[in-house]
């Protein structure tokens, strides 16, 4: 399948995902590689080499930037929390909640549903 950046470009695949992390500068850095990693699996994830038409892109590159998020959010709870005391006083940053993002990955790419293959799907025979 031959793979247009112009569908689904990743500038915008990691400016929906840094909303969607509350990520900017140096943090974003570190984890776009979750954004183009997201980006391809959509992509390969296409039913039909057609063109993306201007209205299905934006739901693609929801879809990729859910998808990144999910991962980020796989890749936060993988990690031990810095947390800081002192005295009365403790201090933990919040972790993405895992579920919601799952939730959020699985709602974008339903809305993407008609213009990626099902992978849901698996049909055994015995």
């Amino acid at each position: 399948m031959l793979l247009d950046a112009a569908v689904l470009p990743l500038e915008q695949v990691i400016s929906r995902f840094a909303a969607l992390a509350r990520l900017s500068g140096e943090d974003l850095e570190s984890v776009s590689f979750l954004c183009s990693d997201a980006r391809q699996a959509i992509l390969h994830a296409r039913r039909t080499e057609d063109p993306v038409s201007d209205s299905d892109a934006p739901l693609l590159c929801n879809a990729a930037a859910a998808l990144a998020f999910y991962h980020f959010a796989l890749l936060q709870s993988a990690l031990p929390s810095p947390d800081f005391s002192a005295a009365d006083v403790r201090v933990s940053y919040p972790k993405p909640d895992l579920s919601a993002a799952k939730k959020l990955y699985r709602e974008a790419r339903a809305l993407a549903a008609p213009l990626l293959l099902d992978q849901d799907f698996s049909f055994f025979a015995f």
